[in-house]
């Protein structure tokens, strides 16, 4: 008899001792939350959104309508990923359609963070075993083209403006009036 054979004899006869079975553990372990029985995202998301400052929400909002028109009437525990990422592809469509400079990249990356803020407080309340809106990814953003003017870039701006007077670069205390 192996040592797994004999830890699993040990196990059963503990069970038998508790008056339970191998069938007992599984009925158990395989039931849902009660919570989540029949849980959909459109029953579930005003619930969330009221928890959330009024800013956030206003943020989140427009995009958690979009969830709900797109997957709302499925269970929280049947989302996936793709789901999630259907949502994300049409916000990013919607914005592009509606601004027609926009590549929709921040529209993906504030329907990505409602998803995720919506299926973390699901997590964490214990309605889902896992945050499915964590598999799909946020666009990574540009890189910021903010820098100083350089010595030669500030004369040349400088350069058309004339030399001004003493008196212009004094401070209102510098000054006398009379």
């Amino acid at each position: 008899m192996t040592s797994t054979e004999l830890r699993a004899r040990i196990a059963l006869g503990e069970l038998e001792a508790m008056g339970l079975t191998i069938d007992d553990l599984l009925a158990v372990a395989n039931r849902r939350s009660p919570r989540s029985i029949g849980l959909t995202l459109a029953e579930y998301l005003p619930t969330v959104a009221e928890t959330y400052p009024p800013r956030t929400r206003r943020t989140y909002n427009s995009y958690w309508r979009l969830v709900i028109e797109l997957i709302g009437d499925t269970p929280l525990a049947a989302v996936t990923a793709d789901n999630l990422l259907r949502v994300a592809d049409e916000a990013t469509r919607r914005a592009k359609e509606r601004r027609t400079g926009s590549d929709g990249r921040a529209s993906r990356e504030s329907c990505v963070t409602a998803m995720r803020a919506v299926f973390a407080r699901a997590h964490k309340a214990g309605i889902i075993p896992s945050n499915p809106a964590l598999l799909v990814d946020k666009p990574r953003r540009r890189e910021n083209r903010r820098r100083a003017l350089s010595q030669a870039e500030l004369g040349d701006l400088w350069a058309p403006t004339p030399p001004a007077a003493p008196s212009m670069w004094m401070t209102s205390s510098e000054t006398t009036w009379s």
